[in-house]
C-alpha cells in the first residue's frame, strides 16, 4: 500500500478527490489536509476508487470515501467499501498496528459495526465535533438570541464608522500576518505551528483555493489610509458548505470578531447554505463562543478502536 503526502504539490489531485465530498467535516478539506499535513502526518491513498486518509501520528485511517466516476447504488458502494475495509484491516495486521479508524460519522460507525460486529469500541468526543451554522443566521444575526452579537457590532460601528470589509489581497496580506503574530502570546507547539501555517496560507491563497475577508479601520492620519484589525480565511468544503479555517483579530479590539464573522458570512451566504467553523478542542471559552452563535448542526468525528488494544 503506497501513500502520498498531503503537500501543496498535490493540491490539484487532492481537490479532485474531494470534489464530490458530502461529509461536512473540516478535516476533509484541501486546506486542512495540506496546512496541517506535517503536524498530524497526513498521507493518503486510493484503493479501488476509494480515497483514504491516514493520520500517521495516530496510526489511524479515515473511512473509505468513494471517488470513482461510475455511479454506484448504495448496495454496490457498501459492498466495495467493505472490500476496501478488509484491505485496511490487513494493513494493520501486516504492520503490527491496532486497528483504528477516525473522523467517522454515525452512519460510518454503523457500517463498521455491521462489518465487524462487537470488534470495535466507539468514542464520540464532544471536543472535536465541528460547529456548523446556517449561513443566513451568521450573516443577518436576527432574533433575540443574537442581541449580544448585534451590540458588539453596533459598538464597533459607532467607534469606527468608516470601517470597510474587503477581500484578502496582495495589498493587505502583510497586515494580516501582523495580526496573526500578535493575536496571542501563547508559545505552545500547536499555536506556533498554527501561526506558521497561517502565514503559509496567506502566501498560497490562490493555489490552495482559499478566500478571505479583512476588516480595516481608518488609522486617523488620513481618510484614505486604513489599518487591518481582523481577518478570516476559508474555502469550499462541500457543494453546500463553506469552512472557516482561521479567524484572528487585533487583541485590543475584541468587537472585531463579531464583525469579521458577520462580514465573511455575508460574503459566502449566497453560495453556501452552511458554514463550518470547526471544533472547540475542549476549550471552555471557545465552546461558549461557538455555542452562542447557535449551530444548526454538530458534525461528529467518531473514533473506532479495536477492543482490548491500547
Amino acid at each position: 500500500m503506497e501513500f502520498i503526502k498531503t503537500s501543496i504539490e498535490n493540491t490539484e489531485e487532492i481537490r479532485r478527490l474531494l470534489n464530490n465530498n458530502e461529509y461536512r467535516c473540516c478535516d476533509f478539506s484541501v486546506g486542512t489536509l495540506i496546512l496541517w499535513g506535517e503536524y498530524y502526518g497526513y498521507v493518503y491513498t486510493v484503493i479501488d476508487e476509494f480515497f483514504v486518509i491516514r493520520m500517521t501520528e495516530y496510526k489511524a485511517f479515515s473511512f473509505p470515501m468513494y471517488v470513482g466516476e461510475e455511479k454506484l447504488n448504495p448496495e454496490e458502494q457498501e459492498k466495495r467499501c467493505s472490500e476496501v475495509l478488509e484491505k485496511l484491516m490487513g494493513y494493520f495486521t501486516e504492520n503490527g498496528e491496532n486497528p483504528c479508524f477516525v473522523l467517522l460519522s454515525y452512519e460510518q460507525s454503523e457500517m463498521l459495526e455491521k462489518k465487524y460486529p462487537g470488534r470495535f469500541e466507539f468514542s464520540d468526543n464532544a471536543d472535536y465535533k465541528d460547529y456548523i451554522y446556517n449561513s443566513d443566521d451568521l450573516a443577518e444575526l436576527q432574533g433575540r438570541h443574537y442581541h449580544g452579537k448585534r451590540n458588539h457590532i453596533y459598538r464597533f460601528e459607532e467607534t469606527y464608522p468608516g470601517y470597510k470589509a474587503e477581500d484578502v489581497t496582495a495589498e493587505n496580506i502583510q497586515s494580516c500576518k501582523k495580526i496573526a503574530e500578535s493575536w496571542t502570546d501563547d508559545r505552545s507547539e500547536e499555536i506556533l505551528y498554527e501561526k506558521k501555517i497561517i502565514n503559509y496560507a496567506l502566501d498560497h491563497m490562490k493555489v490552495l483555493g482559499l478566500e478571505g475577508c479583512v476588516i480595516a479601520i481608518p488609522d486617523g492620519s488620513s481618510e484614505s489610509v486604513f489599518r487591518t484589525v481582523a481577518f478570516a480565511i476559508g474555502e469550499r468544503l462541500t457543494d453546500d458548505c463553506f469552512v472557516v479555517h482561521f479567524e484572528k483579530t487585533d487583541p485590543e479590539i475584541r468587537e472585531a470578531y463579531a464583525v469579521v464573522n458577520r462580514e465573511f458570512a455575508r460574503k459566502v451566504k449566497d453560495r453556501y447554505k452552511y458554514i463550518n467553523r470547526e471544533e472547540d478542542l475542549g476549550l471552555e471559552g471557545l465552546r461558549k463562543a461557538k455555542m452562542s452563535y447557535r449551530p444548526a448542526l454538530m458534525r461528529e468525528k467518531i473514533v473506532a478502536r479495536e477492543k482490548n488494544s491500547e
